[in-house]
């Protein structure tokens, strides 16, 4: 894994970076039509979860061969931003870049554009791309969009913030090309 210094790639990251992610809870609409891909969304109260890793790595690996890129997506006053590369998609470099964003909600996406996870703020990732890339995570899309629907039902069966409840809500009608 290494930082973004020079000034120009870190613009164009985060150029990607705003391309793609909407807000810290929503990937935007328009990426999602102009590339064509998918999203689905899991829980995910912490970053990876088990042996997530490895699921990831393998992932990206075979559906998104190049660079990844992971780059905080939070609100953040001018000049606190980052970004780091990760080179070769390893469970190792998973981990550190985990470690390099912990606390934060960032999001990693791979070179292509195509093929991206939001770690959110609101207890859940979206992951995006091609339905080859969704499959390597979720064999049974169907019965992902239930698991999804029942913890977020159980999620809001107490209070939470009006955004908290948007944000889930959110999460499902990204999930509704499955119906």
């Amino acid at each position: 894994m290494k930082p973004i210094d020079d000034p120009q790639e870190f613009q164009r990251i985060m150029a990607a970076r705003n391309r793609i992610a909407a807000s810290q809870r929503a990937l935007s609409r328009k990426w999602i039509s102009d590339t064509g891909v998918f999203a689905m969304a899991a829980e995910g109260i912490v970053h990876f979860v088990d042996d997530e890793y490895k699921l990831f790595a393998d992932a990206f690996r075979a559906e998104a061969p190049g660079r990844l890129f992971g780059v905080s997506n939070e609100d953040r006053p001018p000049g606190w931003d980052h970004a780091v590369m990760v080179e070769q998609s390893t469970e190792d470099e998973l981990e550190q870049l985990e470690t390099e964003f912990y606390g934060q909600y960032f999001l990693l996406f791979s070179e292509d554009e195509r093929h991206a996870v939001l770690f959110t703020q609101a207890d859940y990732k979206l992951i995006a791309g091609p339905l080859p890339f969704l499959h390597r995570f979720f064999p049974d899309l169907s019965a992902q969009k239930q698991e999804f629907l029942e913890f977020k039902n159980e999620e809001l069966s107490y209070r939470h913030t009006v955004g908290y409840e948007q944000a889930m809500e959110t999460a499902v009608r990204f999930m509704n090309w499955l119906d």
